[in-house]
């Protein structure tokens, strides 16, 4: 059997990239991804093969370090990248 797949809703007015970013960390570079969607907010690190749900609130760092590393990230670039996306979001006046 064949199955289709089809479009049930379009959501893609929804969606907002806060920045994409390569940022460094202990020798290794993580192209970066921060943005929000209709649900809430999300990271992508391509280059490790991450995605994950995550907080656009300022002040959010040890969340979202929390979901990149149920995603898979070890702890300590989890929390160093969690630290960057809230210092760049205060630093655009977003608090």
């Amino acid at each position: 059997m064949n199955e289709k797949t089809s479009l049930e809703t379009d959501f893609s007015r929804s969606i907002q990239i806060f920045f994409e970013h390569n940022v460094c960390f202990n020798g290794y570079t993580y192209l970066l991804i921060f943005g929000k969607h209709i649900n809430g907010g999300f990271i992508c690190i391509p280059n490790w093969k991450i995605g994950c749900e995550a907080s656009t609130f300022t002040h959010s760092s040890g969340y979202n370090a929390d979901k990149m590393e149920a995603a898979g990230l070890d702890r300590y670039a989890a929390e160093a990248l969690a630290d960057y996306i809230d210092k760049y979001m205060l630093s655009k006046g977003f608090d």
